[in-house]
């Protein structure tokens, strides 16, 4: 008994609103009336520490395509499904202008490379671009020296459109000759 009396208590008497007083009525208790402006607190605050959720500073895109063209010598050419990994950083409010790539061929060609974008129309939902780049191609079966014989750099150009789901046709450049590809990517931001 003794308990249930004091548990009335607590629930009665001590959890009570202890702010009794009479509405007023204009709804506030400062008389000054409202102004439209921002406030002059908050402007101090840069824009990115007064938002919540964290802005994305870069991206990292998995893609998947068709690659063709005499990668390592001049007198073997190789085609088939690639893959690719893309790492893209930017600032925020702007669009991504470098990418760094690895890709994997069919063939056990590894390539590594690094593009530039150039946006054509940054307001166009599909965001069309044109790609430059230098990539190298290496065998990924034998040794990696392939790092010195000119012959496996290649200079890369391509036309692409998309920012989160991407799509990018191009062709590349050696001097064993030309090699084309078509890669489709999804981008995740990180």
């Amino acid at each position: 008994m003794r308990v249930r009396i004091l548990l009335y208590f607590l629930t009665l008497v001590v959890s009570t609103s202890n702010s009794y007083a009479a509405p007023q009525p204009g709804g506030t208790l400062d008389p000054a009336p409202l102004v439209d402006e921002d406030d002059p607190q908050l402007k101090k605050i840069p824009a990115q520490l007064r938002s919540f959720e964290a802005e994305p500073t870069s991206y990292l895109g998995i893609g998947f395509g068709y690659a063709g063209g005499p990668y390592l010598e001049r007198d073997t050419y190789s085609q088939g499904l690639m893959g690719s990994l893309r790492y893209m950083p930017f600032e925020p409010d702007e669009l991504p202008s470098w990418d760094y790539q690895v890709q994997v061929s069919q063939a056990q060609f590894i390539g590594l490379g690094a593009g530039y974008r150039l946006y054509c129309c940054s307001t166009d939902p599909f965001l069309p671009y044109l790609r430059l780049g230098a990539q190298i191609y290496v065998d990924g079966k034998s040794e990696m020296a392939g790092f010195v014989a000119i012959r496996r750099w290649r200079a890369h150009a391509g036309v692409g459109i998309g920012e989160i789901f991407n799509s990018e046709f191009g062709l590349g450049l050696a001097v064993t000759g030309v090699d084309l590809y078509a890669l489709f990517s999804y981008n995740w931001a990180l």
